[in-house]
């Protein structure tokens, strides 16, 4: 199991109302899921997919103070360990 995946889908973490389709951040999560979805099936195209509209939403929608630890999370997530 993607131990990273399973820290951005705790509850403690997620934002509010994450899985209702007219909230804002919802695009993210689901975003965030599909990248851990190829990641553990090992889909390196939908990875970089993913990964990019990952970016693109955080760029035109930056973190709320209440949304600070999920969207470090995220990126930690996405970013490569060196």
């Amino acid at each position: 199991m993607d131990s990273g995946a399973e820290k951005l889908n705790e509850a403690a973490l997620l934002p509010p109302h994450a899985y209702r389709r007219n909230h804002l951040h919802y695009e993210l999560v689901c975003y965030v899921n599909c990248l851990a979805g190829c990641r553990i099936s090992g889909n390196a195209e939908g990875e970089t997919l993913f990964k990019d509209r990952i970016e693109r939403f955080i760029a035109a929608h930056p973190a709320t103070s209440e949304l600070i630890k999920y969207y470090e999370a995220v990126t930690d997530y996405i970013t490569p360990t060196r």
